[in-house]
Formats: C-alpha cells, sequence, structure tokens
C-alpha cells in the first residue's frame, strides 16, 4: 500500500482511535482503522460519564463543558450511539465526612442545579451506554467511509522521504502520510525511540458486570436510579499520580455503581506496577476476590451479588499529560492516548486534531 498525501492510518479502534477517525473523514481524509479484532477495549468496558461543567482544571475543563453538545451532534450525524442526560452522585461513607463535605460544599457552589444530600451530593451529567456505543461504531466507521484493517501492529517505520510504514504481525505492511497513535498503552510501545519515550502510565482495571436480575433495586445506592454513582473522594487518580513512586504493584477499590444495557457496571479496582510500567494482565481470580473484598467496606449486600469480572489495560496521563498533537521530531506522527475522563474530553478534541492533521503543516 503505498504513501499517499491524503491517508492517514489510525492505529486503535476504541474511543480515541474511532472518534478521530470520524473527525478525519469529516475533513475530507482517506483514513484506514487498523486495530486487533475481537480485543476487550478500555472505553467500551466502563461507566461512560460525560460531565458538563469544569471537572478539571484549565483548558481541558473548558474543554468538557462542549461534550455533551459534542455527543448530541455525533447522534444527530450518525444514529443513536448510547447518549443519555443522568445524574452523578458523589458519595462518601460517615468515616469520610470532615473531609468530603468541605469538597462537597464548593462543588454545589460551583455547579448549577446540584443538590447536597445525606451522605452524597447530586449533580447534572451524562453518559454513553459503552456497550451501545461499541456496538454502534463499527456500522458508523463503514459508513463514514473509513476502513478497517484487522491486525496487530508491531512497529513504525519512517519512510526516507515522507510518511510511515506499519509492520504488522502477520508480516504486512501498510504505509500512509500520517499516522495516529491512539491504542492506548500501546502508543508507548509504537512511539519511535528516536523521539524519546512517552511518559504515559498503564494500569489494569476490573469491574463487575451484573445482570439485571441478579439486582435488585432495593440493594442499589442511593443515585443509582438516576445514573452514575461514584465516590467522592476515589483513590485511582491518587494511585496514578504517585506511581512514580511505587516499590512494588498497589492497587485500590472505588466503589461506583453505573447502568449498562441488560444490568450494571459494579465498582473499579484499578492495579498499578512500580512507574506505571506495562505489566501483564493480573489473575482474574485474585482480581475479583481484592474487589469484592474493597467493595464490602461500603456495600456489603451488593459485594456478594453474583457477576463476571471484567479487565482490561488502561492508559493513564504520565507527568507530560496525555498525548496529543503531533509527536516532535517525527513529521508525520500524532497521538491521542492517554487521557482521564476520556468520554468528556475526547469529542471535543478529536475535532480539533483531524482539523490540524488536514492542515498545511
Amino acid at each position: 500500500m503505498a504513501a499517499a498525501a491524503g491517508d492517514v492510518l489510525v492505529i486503535g479502534a476504541g474511543l480515541a482511535g474511532s472518534l478521530a477517525a470520524l473527525a478525519l473523514r469529516q475533513q475530507g481524509l482517506a483514513v484506514t482503522v487498523v486495530a486487533p479484532a475481537q480485543r476487550a477495549i478500555a472505553s467500551f468496558c466502563g461507566y461512560g460519564g460525560v460531565s458538563s461543567w469544569p471537572a478539571l482544571p484549565g483548558s481541558l475543563g473548558e474543554a468538557m463543558v462542549r461534550a455533551p453538545g459534542c455527543w448530541q451532534a455525533l447522534e444527530q450525524r450518525h444514529g443513536p450511539l448510547g447518549w443519555q442526560s443522568c445524574r452523578l452522585s458523589l458519595h462518601w461513607r460517615e468515616a469520610e465526612a470532615e473531609a468530603a463535605l468541605p469538597l462537597a460544599e464548593r462543588l454545589r457552589a460551583q455547579v448549577p442545579d446540584s443538590q447536597l444530600l445525606q451522605g452524597r451530593l447530586s449533580l447534572p451529567f451524562g453518559r454513553l451506554d459503552a456497550e451501545v456505543l461499541a456496538q454502534a461504531l463499527p456500522r458508523v466507521l463503514e459508513q463514514a467511509g473509513v476502513r478497517r484493517v484487522d491486525g496487530q501492529v508491531e512497529r513504525l517505520e519512517a519512510l526516507p522521504a515522507a510518511g510511515w510504514r506499519l509492520w504488522l504481525t502477520a508480516g504486512d505492511q501498510l504505509e500512509a502520510a500520517q499516522v495516529l497513535l491512539a491504542a492506548g498503552p500501546a502508543s508507548s510501545r509504537l512511539w519511535p525511540a528516536s523521539t524519546g519515550a512517552p511518559r504515559l502510565g498503564m494500569s489494569w482495571s476490573g469491574a463487575l458486570e451484573l445482570e439485571a436480575a441478579a439486582c435488585w433495586s432495593d440493594a442499589l445506592p442511593a443515585g443509582a436510579a438516576d445514573g452514575i454513582v461514584i465516590p467522592l473522594l476515589g483513590q485511582r487518580q491518587g494511585l496514578e499520580t504517585r506511581c512514580q513512586a511505587l516499590q512494588q504493584q498497589e492497587w485500590i477499590v472505588d466503589a461506583g455503581v453505573a447502568p449498562r444495557r441488560g444490568g450494571w457496571w459494579l465498582g473499579q479496582i484499578s492495579v498499578v506496577a512500580p512507574a506505571g510500567a506495562v505489566q501483564a494482565a493480573p489473575d482474574a481470580t485474585w482480581m475479583e476476590a481484592e474487589l469484592r473484598r474493597g467493595l464490602h467496606a461500603t456495600w456489603p449486600e451488593l459485594a456478594a451479588l453474583p457477576g463476571r469480572l471484567v479487565q482490561v489495560p488502561v492508559a493513564f496521563p504520565g507527568a507530560d499529560g496525555p498525548l496529543f498533537g503531533p509527536v516532535a521530531g517525527a513529521p508525520g506522527l500524532w497521538g491521542l492516548a492517554g487521557f482521564s475522563a476520556a468520554f468528556s474530553l475526547l469529542p471535543v478534541l478529536a475535532p480539533d486534531l483531524a482539523s490540524a492533521m488536514a492542515g498545511p503543516s
């Protein structure tokens, strides 16, 4: 496949790669998505929360405010993707009240239509049903004219004049003028050594998939009927932030609940190696036992319910933040990976990136 001026190869078929591919097609570029078939993708195995208020500081927080409108515009253009308005309940235990209440009061004062209730703060929110989205995206990409190649990319090679060559596991090669790394943790492995390694971290995340019949409404925590429930004092980002200081693998459990088609997502366990290094998948039996043990401290009844563990690798931002934009010293190579709050940021940032990739430089 020869390199062409208008061709883009997108590595990764998760949320980042798919939204970028659609935005690149809107810019009139020929796009091919390259990703392994039948692989669990982190963005399609989670709560899918979308903030309508700046939950992050600075320009990223400003971008989040636009996310609900971006998702609604995508649905108008491509059909149902699983978008729903909902509420977010940030909960805390009685023992955490001294630390939680001042933060809850600040959020209540900052976010319109928020309500401070017994043991929780209810905020306006949105969500994507990740299973609906995962089923819709292949059709949407095909209808948009995005080509799909199933395969594992082993390495990248800069072409002598301009452009890039992708080497796949089976020995196949693909070439294009521009390449977008949107493959989550795999983006670090594919990063050209000549430009310096990117500082993305990698964790393993797990949640329990509960069927509706296994979970009666009385057992669900307050706020679950209205949308997503997560802890106000969540631990995941703190673990990611201090990963450089870890001496051994550590993990945390955050007690959350979110609806999914046909049931619920319950809890989240995050397992991080020192420095956020790439690690093999944890033993699933151990991971489920630790997840249930952590949930038991907050919701004993829910922690005992039958459910299936789903575990996926997750990229998180390192000291330099997520990968976003052109790779210095590698013309035609771009990055889009490692975002926290991906459902709130990627529908806003992907079109900006696509516009830059379609520009003259």
